[in-house]
């Protein structure tokens, strides 16, 4: 999945805000981060995955059934 960075500011009513896309799949995205979202006038927000989010009754049955499949068993989990 792709990232890129970009730099949007928006303008309010008391206080100027600017949103960043960073991309975190590079080491020098993921060092802005880590250095920025310790402040106290940061809020991070992260986005959901695009794609099939997978409940965790769903996830593990799909690891049930390769676990069993690979060693021929039929556990439950």
């Amino acid at each position: 999945m792709k990232k890129s960075l970009y730099l949007q500011k928006i303008k309010t009513k008391n206080m100027n805000t600017a949103i960043a896309y960073i991309d975190i799949s590079r080491p020098s995205g993921r060092r802005i981060v880590n250095e920025i979202e310790n402040r106290r006038a940061v809020k991070m927000e992260y986005p959901m995955p695009v794609g099939k989010t997978f409940t965790v009754e769903e996830s593990f049955s799909k690891v049930e059934k390769i676990l069993n499949d690979f060693y021929g068993t039929n556990h439950k989990i």
